[in-house]
């Protein structure tokens, strides 16, 4: 019977995840009478959370739902993933309706990319709820907290809850609050800014907080860790004040620790408060920021907070070491190409300026330039593989034929960091025929070009009758493409004859029409180490 149980346990398991739905809900063009697909999406999200089944995602189009809408508050997420569409376009608003709070999550859940409002009250986003472990996460939201005492609560012990690339600002108290026992809690790349009490607040719980930025918020990082022993782990984050009554990390409470590792702890008048430990790799520097007071927290190239971060973190996307803060320094290149980008036509052997933009804070050092001819699979040519910054470069077209060529552009900083762009789409090369050679035949037949590898065998016995096959043997001791030239009395070229010459006898036939005029042709055979000359009569 056990047995039994245990396979009908295994099978809901199995059925839940293999038969996840996949909704949509558009406030602009959606109906709640629709089936919620992204043909036919749901118009509210409060129709969506109670028409979804646990492990469904439901994708949400730009606009504003509130009440007016049809939602109802707060907006209650279990066991399913919400996603928008758009960062940041989707945006939650909770106006007029007088709750307490606007989103909540339960359950195996998730919000990611929405803008959180409301009138204002106890929390903007609340993780989780009593009597459920959950699993949630929320990240890369945009949780305005105006008027409300906390931008983010967690409420539940056990659960395990994830808080990532999230902006969250003025609450009139807490920007996070941790108010439970978590399983595992992560506050990981958030901005916490302009906050009046405190940016992360942790109360009783096992935390790590890790790569953030917290400006103007009264205190940047308070752990209570009274108790049980609880351990908060605080590093590689920014804690920016300037007022006087600021303190960067504080701790309280006997039994537990509250690390601190790699964190810039700047304009605070107090930098600890309580028993904080490590301070391994702490600096109190200005991070410098790009713009403090427009809350453009990206650092600036000469801020200490660049490679100052935990050697054991992950490497920034640039590779580097970690930086401080939720905005690594990019020390990367930027590169551009703007032509040709795609549908132009050259044509072999002209000239063509091949343009870009490149920049970087520290300066770049020179371009190399590679073009392709096989839609950018390969780069086997190079055009040039050192060029200033400038901008331009002029071009002399390979004289190929080329359907699906392509430029590549390699970038180096004077950092010693690369980057690299090509051009978009195909554009197209045509061979630019050679003129034909201009030549002054001499009177008799000739062999001007040393050492020969094509002999005439064989000249059109003269007159020859206008209308009649005018045939010249020739001698190959090799494979090659042989070109005829035949030159009227005025060296103007009348015809031109090409064959694909064999090791041995060949011949070059010319049939002259019955009008052509009668005198002395000339003829050249030319090859890629041949030029042989000669002459005939046409007669009447």
């Amino acid at each position: 019977m056990k047995t039994l149980i245990r396979a009908w346990i295994l099978l809901a398991l199995f059925a839940s995840a293999s038969f996840a739905t996949t909704y949509y809900v558009d406030a602009v063009n959606g109906l709640d009478t629709n089936a919620g697909n992204q043909a036919a999406p749901w118009k509210t999200l409060t129709k969506a959370t109670g028409s979804t089944a646990a492990g469904d995602t439901v994708y949400v189009k730009p606009g504003t739902y509130n009440a007016a809408l049809g939602e109802g508050f707060p907006i209650t997420i279990t066991n399913s993933f919400f996603v928008a569409t758009t960062t940041y376009q989707a945006t939650i608003e909770e106006s007029g309706v007088g709750s307490t709070q606007v989103v909540k999550l339960v359950g195996n859940a998730s919000l990611e990319g929405f803008t959180v409002k409301g009138d204002g009250d106890d929390t903007v986003v609340v993780a989780g709820v009593a009597g459920t472990d959950s699993t949630l996460t929320i990240k890369n939201n945009i949780i305005n907290a105006a008027n409300f005492i906390y931008g983010l609560q967690c409420v539940h012990a056990n659960d395990t809850v994830s808080v990532v690339s999230n902006t969250i600002y003025s609450a009139t108290q807490r920007a996070i609050f941790v108010n439970a026992a978590l399983a595992s809690g992560s506050i990981t790349k958030n901005t916490m800014r302009d906050c009046a009490n405190f940016g992360v607040y942790s109360n009783q719980s096992n935390l790590t907080v890790d790569r953030n930025t917290i400006v103007r918020c009264g205190t940047g990082i308070y752990a209570d860790t009274a108790g049980a022993g609880y351990t908060v782990n605080a590093k590689n984050t920014i804690i920016y004040n300037t007022g006087v009554r600021t303190t960067g990390i504080s701790q309280n409470g006997a039994g537990g620790t509250l690390n601190s590792s790699y964190n810039c702890v700047f304009g605070n008048a107090t930098v600890y408060d309580g028993t904080v430990s490590g301070k391994t790799g702490d600096i109190q520097v200005d991070p410098v920021f790009v713009d403090a007071a427009g809350n453009n927290f990206n650092l600036v190239r000469t801020s200490e907070c660049i490679d100052a971060g935990d050697p054991v973190t992950a490497v920034d996307p640039d590779g580097s070491r970690a930086d401080l803060g939720a905005y690594p320094y990019d020390h990367r290149p930027t590169v551009q190409v703007l032509t040709p980008n795609g549908g132009e036509s050259l044509a072999g052997g002209s000239s063509y300026d091949i343009t870009w933009t490149a920049t970087q804070d520290a300066g770049i050092d020179h371009l190399a330039l590679y073009y392709s001819v096989n839609s950018g699979t390969t780069y086997p040519n190079t055009i040039t593989s050192s060029v200033t910054n400038s901008g331009t470069y002029a071009w002399t077209v390979p004289n190929v034929s080329a359907n699906e060529a392509r430029v590549r552009a390699i970038v180096t900083a004077s950092n010693g960091y690369t980057a690299t762009d090509e051009s978009d789409a195909d554009f197209t090369i045509s061979i630019t025929p050679s003129p034909a050679p201009t030549i002054s035949v001499p009177a008799t037949t000739t062999t001007t070009t040393l050492p020969q590898k094509v002999t005439v065998t064989g000249t059109p016995a003269t007159p020859q009758l206008a209308g009649a096959a005018i045939n010249i043997s020739i001698l190959s001791n090799e494979e090659q493409p042989l070109t005829m030239y035949i030159y009227n009395e005025n060296v103007e070229i009348v015809n031109i004859v090409t064959i694909n010459a064999v090791a041995g006898p060949n011949t070059f036939t010319w049939t002259p029409t019955k009008d052509t005029p009668a005198g002395i042709y000339r003829y050249q055979i030319r090859g890629k180490s041949t030029k042989i000359s000669g002459k005939f009569l046409i007669a009447k």
